[in-house]
């Protein structure tokens, strides 16, 4: 009789731990539903010129209720400030520092300046203070400048069709005058300057399509890189004829972010947020598993390793019982 209660209580003793297990799953894969229901509490706020700051944003002095932690905004001297954290490497994060001109809430986008550039609007031999390019904002960050349209995948180019928010400007300067026709004399505006008593340089731009990159290695010699920045895409820019003060008023402007991850509340679960097609602002959030892109394919076997690794020591510990 002692054994067969003893048989019994280890028997409850595995139920009730599989109870458990089943709780936990549970709450791994529907934790959003409350997410989406109670976080962001509506709040609204102003900082300059800029109004009616609400969820996903928050400036830093509103209740921890309101907007969403990872879209903090500062407001300094009466200018709405974005600390842009940007990728370097093993999970380390710089925070780059930019002003913001508008936020679109129709777009999900918000239009960031280069400080530099903002206190010299005037002067077009100013050059950005950061240093930004296309391959520092990836499609799962809090910002990014591409949005995912779709997930109709394209074999031949190994990519998801994309809405690219920027070029690319580099400043670069010359021993030489250059002879590539696609480099933008950057004269009057970056004059031509001496840096030693028998030496002077030539300044130039280079503005890359979006879809495409600047190829270092194509650089002339005796030229070097300087500068390279984020301009708004397309910018009403004759690449090939723009004036060095036009390439200022474009950079005087700014050039958007993307804030679509926004909506994705389950952020532990590594999802991805994308518009439905190219004319659409309905958005859906998938599992980075569902999305092969060329750049995450290296890492699909990690989908789900968590969840497995909790499902599989919980498993461990009711049989072993």
């Amino acid at each position: 009789m002692k054994s067969g209660r003893s048989l019994s209580g280890g028997m409850l003793f595995k139920e009730h731990l599989l109870l458990i297990l089943v709780i936990i799953m549970m709450l791994l894969f529907h934790q959003s539903s409350y997410a989406d229901k109670n976080s962001g509490t509506v709040c609204s706020s102003s900082c300059g010129s800029i109004h009616n700051i609400k969820s996903p944003f928050r400036l830093t002095t509103d209740p921890l209720s309101c907007g969403d932690l990872r879209y903090n905004l500062s407001c300094e001297n009466n200018i709405l400030v974005l600390y842009l954290p940007v990728y370097q490497y093993s999970g380390i994060y710089e925070r780059k520092i930019y002003y913001v001109q508008a936020i679109n809430y129709n777009n999900y986008t918000i239009r960031v300046v280069d400080p530099n550039i903002y206190h010299h609007k005037d002067d077009c031999s100013s050059i950005p203070n950061n240093t930004l390019s296309l391959d520092d904002l990836y499609v799962r960050d809090s910002y990014t400048v591409k949005i995912l349209l779709g997930l109709s995948y394209n074999e031949s180019e190994r990519r998801y069709p994309m809405r690219t928010l920027v070029d690319n400007v580099v400043f670069f300067n010359c021993e030489s005058p250059a002879l590539n026709s696609s480099y933008i004399d950057a004269a009057p505006c970056l004059f031509n300057d001496t840096f030693s008593t028998r030496r002077h340089y030539y300044s130039y731009y280079y503005v890359s399509d979006g879809s495409s990159r600047f190829n270092f290695s194509e650089l002339e010699e005796s030229c070097w890189i300087q500068q390279v920045t984020l301009i708004e895409k397309g910018a009403n820019l004759d690449r090939s004829n723009a004036s060095s003060d036009e390439i200022h008023k474009v950079l005087v402007y700014g050039f958007q972010l993307s804030w679509i991850q926004s909506l994705d509340k389950r952020t532990d679960m590594g999802r991805v947020c994308y518009l439905l097609n190219q004319d659409s602002s309905l958005v859906r959030c998938v599992s980075r598993c569902q999305i092969n892109d060329y750049f995450d394919r290296s890492n699909s076997f990690e989908c789900g390793k968590d969840i497995l690794t909790v499902t599989k020591n919980l498993t461990f510990i009711v049989t072993s019982f």
